[in-house]
């Protein structure tokens, strides 16, 4: 097995193929003075078979590109199989039954030359990809404490926070949430007993920190004990990080599917390699 990283990916792709004594390869990515990007892999991959890893993080669009480019490029050496490792797959939340946003990048991903395409914890459950659900990155990190309940901070949390109380073997509650006029996310009523329970929220996506900060606040007033969020995803715009610290939220655990720059004492950090390690030798 070879595996092939994108510039955005270098230290995941190292980690992975030494743990697993596969060839480590790194593309020859450049950008023109027009901010076009050039790629090239110097590796003979012909008749092998191979990984590609590239999360699709911020510059979304430039990253999406290049793991493209790098898809054509192996797919010219006619390798016997591209698998696609998107730790972070960007455009997923543009997803809803009317418009699949995800579907669409993924038949582009496919169209450009992959057999596989492996994500984590996506926004929306998608048939064109593998989705590895992150119960098994948090669970090893997560002290389970008494009287402790599983909280989906909304609706579209509810799957993968099922995924928690049937492995923890905890209740599940779930919160209501609308937005205002200037579509901005609030809480408005749990469907569970969370009174003296210590809470663990569960989600894909931390952006502005309204979501599960507004949904904290609303367990707190209603007795909660303790409160800890388990987000994939640490997308982390402007303002969220001291959003985070002032919030009635315990600790957040986030994944480096994003690499977190800036922090906050509540915010800690999971990382996925071994998860992946394993997953990969597994499944492989």
């Amino acid at each position: 097995m070879i595996v092939v990283s994108g510039s955005n990916s270098v230290e995941l792709s190292k980690y992975i193929a030494t743990e697993l004594n596969f060839t480590f390869v790194k593309a020859d990515i450049r950008k023109f003075s027009d901010q076009e990007i050039f790629v090239n892999i110097n590796y003979n991959l012909h008749n092998q078979e191979i990984i590609i890893i590239q999360s699709t993080t911020k510059p979304a669009n430039d990253n999406l590109i290049e793991l493209l480019l790098l898809i054509d490029a192996a797919k010219k050496m006619q390798p016997k199989q591209i698998n696609v490792l998107i730790p972070y797959f960007g455009y997923a939340r543009g997803d809803n039954d009317d418009n699949s946003t995800a579907k669409f990048i993924a038949e582009m991903i496919i169209f450009a030359g992959a057999n596989k395409i492996i994500s984590l914890d996506l926004h929306k459950t998608n048939k064109k990809l593998i989705n590895l659900d992150s119960y098994g990155v948090f669970s090893p990190y997560i002290n389970i404490l008494e009287e402790s309940i599983i909280v989906a901070p909304d609706r579209g949390a509810i799957e993968r926070s099922d995924v928690f109380s049937k492995n923890l073997n905890m209740n599940l509650a779930v919160i209501e949430k609308k937005r205002n006029v200037q579509n901005e996310p609030y809480a408005i009523r749990i469907t569970g007993d969370v009174e003296n329970k210590n809470c663990i929220i569960v989600d894909d996506i931390v952006d502005s920190g309204k979501t599960i900060c507004n949904a904290a606040k609303l367990l707190h007033d209603k007795g909660a004990s303790s409160i800890i969020a388990c987000v994939s995803h640490a997308v982390l715009s402007d303002g969220s990080i001291e959003l985070i610290a002032n919030s009635k939220i315990n600790c957040l655990y986030v994944t480096d599917s994003i690499l977190c720059r800036n922090s906050s004492d509540k915010i800690r950090v999971v990382p996925i390699k071994d998860f992946l390690v394993k997953w990969i030798k597994e499944y492989f």
